[in-house]
């Protein structure tokens, strides 16, 4: 097991403040079990944090056609639905996230 790297994050831009992520587009601080709210336009019912652990932060996100769960770690993105989901920096439970049009 790797040891714990316990470095700081860099600040968010909407700092803590999901709601921001309402419009499809912000990067914020987020916690384990966290639910982000995305537009309905983009076909999702739910984004949630799942985990964040060992560097990785998971993300889960129900939508009208079915689910999706993509473990990120630092840099790492992936495209759910037209909406580019990314790990900006993950932390020891806390991770920014960063979401924006694809």
């Amino acid at each position: 097991m790797a040891p714990s790297r316990s470095a700081a994050l860099p600040a968010a831009k909407d700092g803590e403040n999901l709601v921001a992520c309402g419009d499809g587009t912000c990067e914020v601080l987020v916690s384990p079990s966290a639910v982000v709210p995305v537009p309905r336009q983009y076909g999702f019912i739910l984004m949630r944090v799942r985990s964040i652990a060992g560097g990785v932060m998971e993300i889960g996100a129900k939508l009208e056609s079915g689910s999706i769960t993509s473990p990120l770690d630092t840099g790492r993105s992936t495209i759910m639905n037209g909406l580019e989901v990314k790990a900006v920096a993950v932390g020891d439970g806390k991770a920014v996230l960063s979401i924006s049009p694809a």
